[in-house]
């Protein structure tokens, strides 16, 4: 039995800046943030990986905000 994983898009940080009409700084500033509405994202050799699930919840919380 074979199980097939289907993988989450995952973005670099201008692409999320891109998709949500922000700036590279601020896509960069909610990842390093500590406090607050933060965005993970994985250091890939020396860029950063932010699965679009994380996107939709950071861009959500920042919404409600």
């Amino acid at each position: 039995m074979t199980k097939i994983i289907e993988a989450e898009r995952a973005y670099t940080i201008v692409e999320v800046a891109n998709l949500k009409g922000v700036s590279p700084d601020y896509v960069r500033a909610a990842i390093k943030a500590t406090r607050g509405n933060t965005l993970p994202a994985k250091k890939v050799g020396r860029g950063y990986r932010i699965s679009a699930t994380a996107v939709e919840a950071w861009w959500a919380g920042l919404v409600d905000a």
